[in-house]
């Protein structure tokens, strides 16, 4: 799987034209240019399937809904996060608990998530969203 950066961008002419080609078109969403860029991403990550959503929100959403998260299922995140990290889970019905983070990383601390698992029968927890 190919590695996308993250906050560096190169916007082209080509880019330019194609946004303002959509913007002038018939179709904003849903259009022949979404499938297009589904086609394109899906090859370049070299996956069979690619959804285009509107935010990470929405993304994040649609991961629980494939996980399966339906009322009642717990998944672990952490609190010190975007919302839509623990939303995603409540959007489905599912109960959050929280692990805290690492205080030198600032990432879900490990032993916390241990800590989660281990204090409560196996099979308790649907998933985690890392973070």
């Amino acid at each position: 799987m190919k590695n996308i950066p993250y906050g560096r961008q190169e916007i082209t002419k080509a880019d330019e034209e194609a946004v303002l080609e959509t913007l002038r078109s018939d179709f904003l969403t849903q259009g022949p240019k979404i499938a297009e860029f589904e086609k394109a991403f899906a090859e370049y990550v070299g996956s069979q399937y690619a959804v285009a959503v509107s935010n990470g929100t929405a993304a994040l959403h649609l991961c629980a809904m494939a996980l399966g998260v339906k009322p009642g299922d717990k998944v672990i995140t952490t609190p010190i996060t975007f919302a839509a990290s623990a939303n995603c889970i409540k959007y489905c019905g599912g109960e959050v608990a929280f692990a805290d983070i690492d205080p030198e990383t600032f990432l879900m601390d490990i032993a916390k998530v241990k800590e989660l698992l281990e204090s409560h029968p196996k099979g308790t927890f649907k998933g985690i969203v890392p973070v």
